[in-house]
């Protein structure tokens, strides 16, 4: 949708347009920041977070990233700890026979 208003209506009316977009759209919309059809490119969450802490706002998105970092960390403890413990259980067998 964004894209369509940027080759569409930017071209033609030269207005300065501004684009608020899921994470997943910001490969496909940074061409057009990067070459100046889009005025700002805010994507995702963490680009909601950065919008808010620029502005020197507390919102929603600033507690939403702080939630998906805590997600992230459980995440990694869980990988890493289904990695390792196998290993470990695999050398105390080995080593409680002869």
């Amino acid at each position: 949708m964004a894209r369509g208003w940027v080759e569409q209506v930017q071209s033609r009316l030269a207005l300065r347009l501004h684009a608020l977009a899921a994470a997943r759209l910001e490969a496909a919309l940074t061409p057009y920041h990067e070459s100046g059809q889009l005025s700002s490119l805010v994507a995702g969450v963490a680009g909601a977070a950065e919008l808010e802490r620029a502005l020197g706002r507390d919102g929603r998105a600033l507690g939403m990233v702080d939630g998906l970092l805590a997600l992230a960390a459980l995440l990694a403890l869980v990988a890493l700890a289904a990695n390792v413990l196998p290993f470990l259980r695999d050398r105390t067998r080995r080593d409680g026979q002869p």
